[in-house]
């Protein structure tokens, strides 16, 4: 597992998540397959530890969420916008809704290799190779990688 530091650790414990947290997934899973994504072990293993779990952190004076409740994130999304426009731009048919970020504005979603990506719109953007690593980037406000609209 990847190491998370002090920081993102302090933040993700006022949140509820400590060392060993567990908790059911199938109503995350009944709430993505309802919206045709697909589900994988690894966006279980991860929901399992962070799932529920919303996150507040100081940002520019002011305050930022990101949270991993998979039902209220793809109540707020277009499934198929997901599954065409961004996956064909990351190169994969397989992306799982796992959470939202900025507020809100930003969709997080995993591949079946565990790395996470966001999108709003016809903004998509890689975040990190997995989801403890993502959180680690929200977490610290690391700047991610932008990925181009295809022509």
């Amino acid at each position: 597992m990847n190491t998370l530091s002090g920081g993102t650790q302090s933040l993700l414990t006022n949140a509820g998540w400590y060392p060993g947290r567990t908790i059911f997934t199938i109503g995350y899973r009944f709430a993505l397959w309802k919206d045709g994504y697909p589900w994988f072990s690894v966006v279980e293993e991860f929901l399992r530890e962070f799932g529920s779990l919303r996150v507040t952190l100081p940002k520019h004076g002011q305050t930022d969420t990101f949270h991993f409740n998979v039902a209220e994130a793809v109540d707020d999304v277009d499934a198929s916008w997901v599954q065409e426009n961004y996956a064909e731009r990351i190169g994969t048919n397989k992306l799982c809704v796992i959470g939202q970020a900025h507020n809100d504005y930003l969709l997080l979603f995993m591949s079946d290799a565990g790395k996470v990506y966001g999108g709003y719109d016809d903004y998509l953007c890689f975040i990190a190779d997995s989801g403890v690593e993502a959180i680690e980037a929200l977490c610290q406000n690391s700047p991610v990688q932008e990925i181009p609209e295809r022509e």
